[in-house]
C-alpha cells in the first residue's frame, strides 16, 4: 500500500556547486552521503519526512555497470542534469510489483542503502517499474527499513529561510496519456482526482493525490512548451511545486533543467 510522497530527485552534474547552490534559494541543505555500488552521492533538502534529493554521480565507470539506472542518470547528467524522477513511499509494495507485473512492466525489488558522512547508513528496498529510476513518467516506490523516527533523528527538517516546507505537487510529462494511466490507477492504486488542463503549456492531463502531493500527468495538446519538453528530454517529470509557510507568502517551481 502506498501512502504518501517521499521525496523527488533533481541530477546535478557538480554536488558541490549545486549544494552551495540551492543554499543560495534559501534552503538548508544537508550532507546525504554515497550509495554503495551504485557511484553516486547526494545531498539532501528534509522538510520532515519529505525531502528533495540532490543526485551527482562521484565514480562513473561504477554509475555505468551498476545497471540501466545508472546508465540514464550519466546520460542524463551529461545533458546538464535537472528534475529526475521522484519516489512514493508505502509498506509491503511487493503487492505494486505483481501489479506492474499483470500490466507487462518488470518491477523488480530491490536493496539499497546510503552511507552517511557520520558514519551511520540508511536502508530502504525499492521497485522501479521497469527497472529504471530516472527519467521515466512514472514514480518508483520505496519501502524504509530504517524507521521514520530514527531518519529524522539522523536528518531532521531543515530551518529553510525561504519559507519552503514541503512538496506541493510534481508535474509529469507523457507522450500517451491513456498508455500511463492503468499504471497509475490499477498498478499504483493512487487516487485519481480528475482531469485538468493547462493551457499557457498546450497540455492536457489527469490528477492523482498521495499523501498531501498531487502528481499532474500531462499530455501535449499540440505545439507548446510541453511538446518541446518531451521532444527534447523525453518523458518524465517536468515541474515541482514546493509549500510555503503561509506568512512568508512566496512561490517557486522547479523545472527540469533548474529553478525558478
Amino acid at each position: 500500500m502506498l501512502t504518501r510522497f517521499d521525496h523527488a530527485v533533481i541530477a546535478v552534474p557538480d554536488l558541490g556547486a549545486a549544494v552551495a547552490a540551492y543554499r543560495g534559494f534559501g534552503f538548508d541543505v544537508r550532507p546525504g552521503g554515497r550509495h554503495p555500488r551504485c557511484g553516486t552521492e547526494n545531498a539532501i533538502i528534509r522538510f520532515g519526512l519529505t525531502y528533495l534529493e540532490l543526485i551527482s554521480v562521484r565514480d562513473e565507470r561504477e554509475a555505468l555497470e551498476s545497471g540501466e539506472s545508472g546508465r540514464v542518470l550519466v546520460e542524463y547528467l551529461r545533458r546538464g542534469g535537472g528534475l529526475a524522477g521522484f519516489v512514493v513511499a508505502g509498506i509491503e509494495i511487493n503487492a505494486q510489483g505483481g501489479n506492474l507485473h499483470k500490466l507487462g512492466l518488470r518491477g523488480e525489488l530491490v536493496e539499497m542503502s546510503r552511507a552517511r558522512p557520520d558514519g551511520s547508513s540508511f536502508s530502504w528496498r525499492i521497485i522501479a517499474p521497469d527497472d529504471a529510476q530516472w527519467r521515466r513518467p512514472w514514480p518508483f516506490l520505496i519501502e524504509w527499513e530504517t524507521p521514520d523516527a530514527e531518519r529524522l533523528q539522523q536528518e531532521p527538517a531543515g530551518r529553510h529561510d525561504n519559507g519552503a516546507c514541503g512538496i506541493a505537487s510534481v508535474t509529469v510529462a507523457v507522450r500517451d496519456l491513456e498508455a500511463v494511466l492503468p499504471i497509475y490507477r490499477q498498478a499504483l492504486a493512487l487516487a485519481d482526482a480528475g482531469s485538468l488542463t493547462r493551457p499557457e503549456l498546450r497540455a492536457y492531463g489527469r490528477r492523482f493525490v498521495v499523501g498531501d502531493t498531487d502528481i499532474q500527468l500531462l499530455a501535449a495538446d499540440g505545439e507548446g512548451a510541453l511538446s518541446r519538453q518531451i521532444e527534447e528530454r523525453g518523458e518524465g517529470p517536468f515541474e515541482l511545486s514546493l509549500r510555503f509557510r503561509p506568512q512568508v507568502g512566496v512561490h517557486s517551481t522547479l523545472h527540469a533543467g533548474g529553478a525558478s
